[in-house]
């Protein structure tokens, strides 16, 4: 039987360092994953946030919660995990 895991799912409407902040605090507190919401036209733009949030936690993983084929062409999504991948030293998800 697997591991129960327990995430934090974020929808960045407060400040980008507010936000690092947060993601530092799930991973201190032992969460397993940390989601970031990704809308073009509402929320903070999530694989800058991401980038952050790698550089500032050790062990939680990261990743965006939902994104959007339509807006965000395919590559440039395999590009931006591909870069966070390395950032996290494998701890990104998509």
């Amino acid at each position: 039987m697997g591991k129960i895991k327990f995430g934090v799912g974020l929808f960045a409407t407060e400040s980008a360092l507010q936000d690092v902040q947060l993601a530092e605090l799930a991973d201190a507190l032992g969460y397993d994953r940390f989601w970031v919401g990704d809308s073009h036209m509402i929320w903070r733009e999530p694989y800058v946030l991401l980038g952050a949030i790698a550089t500032a936690t050790r062990k939680i993983e990261i990743g965006p919660g939902v994104t959007h084929p339509e807006v965000r062409h395919l590559t440039v999504t395999a590009s931006a995990l591909a870069t966070l991948n390395e950032l996290t030293r494998g701890r990104a998800f998509l």
